[in-house]
């Protein structure tokens, strides 16, 4: 009896087992669909700040943010991806990186606590949060389980100075120091040959700043001595860098300036020396009048001196130079005129204030290789320094930059031209106002040499909002933090800025932003609304003259009815108000009675700013009005009326809204964004990235694959039939995508991914795109890829890393790739269309057919579908089946003579969406095809 009753158990729960396999295959396909953008990459390049970066034994290189986390090549610098919330690292703020000098696939980063990976950087997982401000980490050789790391205790200001050390790789870390003074930790250095014996170097780093010395513990960094502080270095009593020989322990080498903490650059003139001791430390000779940041080959001891600091063609004393004799002499290897320049024709090798001495970066798989950065780019010599090129970026054409994957960018503003869809501005914070004139494919700087507008010399500046007039393709505006507010009449080209603010709205130190305009107003005389310090002003001439019309209502944004130039909005930390006149006079409207905010806040900029952050008016319909209120935290989200403000609806419930676009040909499709920062931030739960619907808000779902952090700002969406939506992240630069209306490219599954061989298991079914190793990872769940169909008309690219190493192109169906030694590899996937034939999916792998046997239209059909047989294929009791996506039947039966003389099936009781048929004839031969029902 007990035999047979544990049949019907294990029958139940192999039942069980499959209804969860199942359940999860469904949540799996439901995940592929929700998620309907392939987004594509989009910057300039660049951003800032950056703090650190190198590369690991195997040769990938991190380079570490501000903004955006962790920076990762795996591809020599080619390309990057992104190391932040979806790879286990939740701050974006990154300050140190560290490398175990063995295995190449071991890495930590200081973020938030200190957070190892043994995959390459694929996943981390966070070993200690120090309670304080980790700036460094550093492993030895010779006991490669051993390492240390710098730490202080408090905010990132703080010098309560801890050291911590690790036995174990990086699992565990103990603080063992007892005796440092109250400093600036700024690099950590081990001896190679000797694991208990460690160095610090202090001084100024981002953003503090202390006596630069160096300290030695020879007990494992439990007890320290300052071995510089009795030297007065000739009056250059500030160390920028120090080395220890790994061929010579004894032998190190330190390089000093004049500095002082109190002076804003820190390093007073261009002089530096270096010095030499040759008994670990106790005495020191002076060697060259000459300095720099210090590099020795652990192959031949020859000793490298970079002094990056204004690296510029008239400083003699910048550049690369070289000794291969221990010190006694140099030669200068470098020459500038071979160096690769910015976007503005300087050079992103140095001048950062994070630490002099932290300027350069090793590469442990190539001694002659090292990497540089400044406040904004970053570079790398793969030559000994003899020549250095440009990570960050692409140039592309004569004035175009193409962005890397590199982007620590915080975007303010953006729009896409109404007139031109080619044409895109952005405003960003440090970076300025960029222009791309092909859809996103290149960038233009456009920023002004004026100092007034922004840091001169082409280099950027802080601007807030941007504005492209909706019949004029020439004519663009845009306002700064700094109180100006230009206009330009040839497309952003940069010497062509004017600016017309004419004093009346306050200027300098005053940020303008919340630019719209009156689209029914004169073309040659626009009326305008921009905010200054919580007051609107209104321009009627095109912004040659300006009159504030609400005072200090504690506005932020403003927008017009695109139908009705009487009706004007404006908005901020109080609540929102309302004209019926062109601004002359204004309502407040009460009728929004859960506004969360009632603060005095000017800056949208500011952490702690609540209220409206975004007003749009409706492209389609009068009298429509969509509004954001950005909590913080707080209840807030996405709101419309439809009565021009007399009452509203709230669309979406977001606690950090940020802006809203809508499809100009169709209010259905309408995109807002989500974000916990304007700036820094790291992650929060609640920050939702990149909303979308199709159903003008009924229905909600989030599109974020791929990126690091859920914390986007700036969104909009081109004027055409078939658009592209432009969204800009902070930190992590724009992301493009074709918009999913009906029959529109990409907006219907291509390919799918089955777990086991033979076309079974767990499946996922991904539309045309590029999959990295989080999208890939998200959509499908699985530790292998075992088949796939491919339909006619793709090709796919299998990846063994993240889009990067070993790959396998497939253009048809792989039954099962452990034959292809594939099976278990895949990380990353590209699927490509390259030609519009619709493709055949056999059924029955065992008799595939080679032919097309028979021929479906319309497609997409709206009420009958009609079937075409070829002779071979004709037959009495042909079987058919139509069947959803997920694999679910909705019809099935035998097409008699009549249905084949008809050749019609009627399917206008179908909903929208995609669909098989699938054919069997009496020879049991199947064939299934797509089609798609659009009503």
């Amino acid at each position: 009896m007990k035999y047979l009753h544990s049949k019907p158990i294990i029958l139940y729960a192999h039942l069980k087992s499959y209804l969860l396999c199942l359940l999860c295959m469904c949540f799996s396909f439901q995940s592929a669909l929700s998620q309907s953008h392939n987004w594509e990459r989009t910057s300039p390049g660049g951003g800032g700040w950056f703090s650190c970066i190198g590369a690991s034994k195997s040769g990938i290189i991190l380079a570490g943010s501000d903004l955006s986390g962790t920076y990762r090549s795996k591809d020599d610098g080619a390309s990057w991806d992104v190391i932040g919330a979806s790879r286990g690292v939740k701050s974006t703020h990154v300050s140190g990186i560290g490398f175990h000098r063995v295995d190449g696939n071991i890495m930590f980063i200081a973020s938030g606590g200190i957070h190892k990976t043994i995959d390459g950087g694929d996943s981390w997982y966070k070993t200690i949060d120090t309670k304080g401000y980790v700036s460094d980490i550093e492993f030895g050789t010779k006991n490669p389980a051993v390492g240390y790391a710098s730490s202080h205790l408090g905010n990132w200001r703080s010098q309560n100075a801890e050291i911590y050390k690790t036995t174990d790789t990086g699992e565990t870390w103990t603080k063992v120091q007892s005796n440092l003074p109250e400093t600036r930790i700024l690099k950590v250095i081990v001896d190679i040959n000797n694991s208990n014996t460690v160095y610090l170097i202090t001084g100024r780093g981002r953003p503090s700043c202390s006596v630069a010395d160096v300290y030695k513990s020879t007990n494992g960094g439990t007890v320290w001595t300052n071995i510089t502080d009795n030297n007065d270095f000739e009056g250059f009593t500030e160390v920028a860098d120090f080395a220890v020989d790994p061929n010579n322990s004894n032998t190190m080498y330190l390089t000093t300036v004049k500095a002082d903490c109190d002076n804003r650059f820190w390093r007073d003139g261009l002089e530096s020396k270096l010095y030499k001791s040759t008994n670990g430390g106790n005495t020191w000779s002076k060697i060259q009048n000459q300095g720099g940041i210090i590099r020795i080959n652990p192959n031949n001891s020859n000793i490298t001196l970079l002094e990056l600091h204004v690296a510029k063609d008239w400083n003699s004393r910048a550049g690369v130079r070289l000794s291969t004799n221990g010190g006694n002499s140099f030669t200068k290897i470098s020459d500038f005129s071979k160096w690769e320049t910015t976007f503005r024709g300087d050079m992103p090798y140095g001048g950062t204030s994070d630490g002099y001495c932290r300027n350069m970066g090793e590469d442990l798989s190539n001694p002659s290789n090292f990497y540089t950065f400044s406040a904004q780019f970053v570079g790398r010599t793969t030559d000994g320094g003899r020549n250095f090129e440009i990570l960050h970026g692409n140039k592309v054409g004569a004035n175009g930059w193409r962005s890397t994957g590199v982007d620590n960018l915080v975007n303010m503003d953006m729009v896409i031209s109404p007139k031109n869809p080619n044409l895109i501005y952005l405003a960003l914070a440090d970076m300025g106002v960029w222009r791309s004139l092909d859809k996103g494919e290149s960038w233009e700087n456009c920023n002004s040499d004026d100092k007034k507008y922004g840091w001169g010399n082409r280099s950027g500046g802080q601007f807030h909002s941007i504005l492209a007039d909706p019949d004029r393709e020439n004519v663009v505006w845009a306002t700064t933090k700094r109180g100006y507010v230009l206009k330009n009449t040839k497309m952003g080209e940069n010497t062509s800025w004017v600016d017309i603010n004419g004093g009346t709205i306050p200027a300098v130190k005053s940020a303008v932003h919340g630019l719209s305009i009156d689209r029914t107003s004169p073309k040659s005389k626009r009326t305008l609304y921009v905010v200054s310090e919580g007051s609107v002003y209104r321009s009627i001439n095109d912004g040659d003259d300006w009159k504030k019309v609400l005072d200090k209502k504690f506005c932020s944004f403003t927008a017009v009815d695109q139908f009705n130039g009487d009706i004007v909005y404006a908005g901020g930390g109080k609540g929102i108000w309302k004209s019926t006149d062109k601004g002359d006079s204004w309502e407040k409207l009460d009728s929004f009675t859960d506004f969360p905010a009632d603060n005095h806040r000017h800056s949208i900029r500011s952490g702690a700013y609540t209220g409206v952050y975004d007003i749009v008016t409706d492209p389609n319909n009068p009298n429509w009005v969509y509004v954001t209120i950005h909590g913080n935290g707080r209840d807030g989200g996405l709101f419309v009326s439809k009565d021009q403000g007399s009452s509203w609806t709230k669309l979406l419930n977001d606690k950090y809204m940020r802006q809203v676009a809508v499809m100009p040909k169709n209010s259905n499709i309408i995109y807002a964004t989500s974000s916990n920062a304007i700036g820094s931030g790291g992650y929060r739960a609640e920050s939702n990235g990149i909303w979308f619907t199709k159903d003008g808000g009924k229905n909600w779902t989030k599109q974020n694959q791929g990126a690091a952090f859920y914390t986007f700002n700036s969104i909009d969406i081109s004027n055409e039939d078939q658009p592209y939506v432009l969204a800009g992240g902070q930190g992590i630069g724009f992301q493009k995508a074709l918009v999913p209306v009906p029959d529109s490219p990409g907006s219907r599954p291509t390919v799918t991914l089955y777990a086991g061989c033979n076309f079974r298991g767990k499946k996922v079914t991904l539309d045309d795109g590029v999959y990295s190793f989080s999208d890939f990872t998200e959509k499908f769940p699985s530790d292998q890829l075992s088949s796939i169909d491919v339909p006619s008309g793709y090709k796919v690219t299998l990846y063994e890393h993240s889009l990067s190493g070993k790959a396998l192109e497939l253009t048809s169906d792989a039954s099962c790739l452990i034959r292809e030694g594939f099976n278990d590899k895949t990380s990353s996937i590209k699927i490509e269309k390259i030609s519009s034939r619709a493709g055949l999916l056999p059924l029955n792998r065992s008799s595939e057919l080679t032919d097309p046997q028979f021929k479906l239209y319309p497609n997409p059909v709206k009420d009958q579908l009609h079937l075409d047989f070829n002779e071979e294929f004709q037959g009495e009791g042909l079987k058919y089946s139509i069947s959803t996506i997920s694999g679910k039947i909705i019809d099935n039966g035998i097409l008699t003579k009549d249905h084949k003389n008809s050749k019609v099936i009627t399917v206008d009781n179908y909903q929208n969406g995609l669909y098989f048929i699938s054919i069997e004839s009496t020879t049991k031969e199947v064939i299934k095809k797509k089609f798609m029902i659009a009503k």
